[in-house]
Order: C-alpha cells, then sequence, then structure tokens
C-alpha cells in the first residue's frame, strides 16, 4: 500500500479500510508492505534553517518542487513538507513507522541537497529503523 505524498491525519484516517479489508478476505494485514511518499525533506539545524532552505529549493524550481506546489498554495510551511532538526524530522517521522510503514520514501527536489540526504542517513534513518524494529 503506497501513500502518495498524504499528511500523516489522511494515511492514518485510510488505515482501518486497509484492516477492514484485509480482515473481510482473511489476510493478515501485517503482511502488506506500506510505504509512503514524503514529498520534500529537509534536514537543517534548526526548523527555520530547514524551511529557508526548502524556500530556497521551491524557488530554485520556479515555485513548483512538484505538481501540488505551485505559486499561491501552502507554500514551504505545508503539511506535506517534512522540516526542522534531526529530531524534529524523526518526530514527523514517527508516526508512520508507528502506523506500520516500512518504507518511506523521501523526496529530494534539484538541486539536490546533500546535507539533508547524509544527515538522514547518519541522524534520522537509524532511528526510525529502531523505532521500527521495536
Amino acid at each position: 500500500m503506497n501513500n502518495l505524498g498524504n499528511p500523516i491525519a489522511s494515511v492514518l484516517k485510510s488505515d482501518p479500510i486497509l484492516r477492514d479489508h484485509c480482515a473481510n478476505v482473511g489476510r493478515d494485514e501485517k503482511e502488506i508492505e506500506r510505504t509512503v511518499e514524503l514529498q520534500r525533506v529537509v534536514v537543517r539545524d534548526t526548523r527555520e534553517a530547514a524551511l529557508a532552505r526548502e524556500a530556497e529549493l521551491l524557488a530554485y524550481n520556479g515555485g513548483a518542487v512538484d505538481d501540488e506546489v505551485r505559486p499561491g498554495s501552502a507554500g514551504v510551511d505545508s503539511e506535506r513538507i517534512v522540516a526542522g532538526n534531526p529530531d524534529e524530522v524523526y518526530e514527523q517521522l514517527k508516526p508512520f513507522v508507528e502506523a506500520g510503514y516500512r518504507h518511506l520514501i523521501c523526496g529530494f527536489p534539484p538541486p539536490y541537497d546533500e546535507e539533508t540526504m547524509r544527515r538522514m542517513a547518519t541522524e534520522v534513518r537509524p532511528r526510525l529503523e529502531a523505532l521500527a524494529k521495536g
């Protein structure tokens, strides 16, 4: 089951539907590999710095990082953006892991943000993996 860029509230709303369907057909819902696409992730030392970097990325991409972000839309502080320091990013992603999602697909729009990728790999991902293992 893949959720494409949906905020956690939306993802959690659809989860009981999946569980009900599984129960109706006799399938263990834990067998379903759950993935979620996080349209944009930015990690910096502070949330303010992360949102500033997100604004730079938005401007670089002509005001549209993806099809759902256009000038005049929710902008850099929308529910679809994961941004902050490593602890804040972990806390934003934690509900997905707690809901059973094991594959979090992070969006990194051009120009590719090496700092975010490195910090996700070294500071956030290990904590999420530990949470998933229980």
